[in-house]
């Protein structure tokens, strides 16, 4: 009974970060989120997933909330900027005056009706990572590409909610390799791999 009262509990054993960023907070941070043009949907997965992943950067790692850019503001320069497309994560980066930018590629996304009732199956992948401005460097993940995630699930309820679903499950994903998380916390139900994905 003593031994088992001492061991440690899922919340109190921490995964260590795979990049520390509360180490190196930025004073201006972007959350970059593209998508190819073939992936459109009524629902704006790009705003959810922005807001999804600025509200766990907050909450987990401890950013101040005015040190993001706003989902509005990278949509204004996105507008703005002819050649907008055409830039790297750093130059956009530079173009909003920012010391760092967490960018992440939908690789797949889809929502798909399963009945008059509103109800949806739904499924995003995304590859993410952060880059320095000043310097160019990919600072996470340190060594090979973009880290890449997947989730999805059979069942739920109304459009929006269901890409908002996806949006918080994604931003859960990819915010728990940037702080010491918990073990506990790092389980996300809707996660899935890659086989997973081409069954859908």
């Amino acid at each position: 009974m003593i031994g088992a009262m001492a061991s440690p509990t899922s919340y109190e054993i921490k995964i260590p970060a795979e990049y520390q960023l509360s180490d190196n907070k930025p004073q201006r941070m972007i959350i970059l989120v593209e998508q190819p043009a073939w992936a459109t949907s009524e629902a704006n997965i790009r705003l959810y997933l922005t807001e999804a992943i600025a509200a766990h950067l907050v909450d987990e790692v401890g950013l101040k909330a005015g040190t993001i850019a706003t989902y509005r503001e990278v949509a204004d320069v996105r507008n703005t900027m002819s050649d907008f497309e055409k830039l790297s994560p750093v130059q956009v980066g530079r173009a909003m005056k920012a010391q760092m930018v967490l960018y992440v590629m939908i690789d797949n996304f889809g929502l798909y009706g399963l009945s008059d009732a509103g109800y949806y199956k739904g499924q995003l992948a995304t590859s993410s990572g952060i880059y320095d401005v000043a310097t160019g460097e990919k600072l996470w993940p340190q060594s090979g590409g973009l880290k890449a995630n997947s989730v999805g699930f059979e069942l739920a309820k109304g459009q929006d909610e269901a890409a908002k679903r996806l949006a918080e499950s994604m931003a859960r994903c990819i915010v728990r390799n940037l702080y010491d998380c918990s073990k506990r916390e790092s389980k996300v139900a809707d996660e899935s791999g890659t086989e997973d994905l081409k069954n859908w």
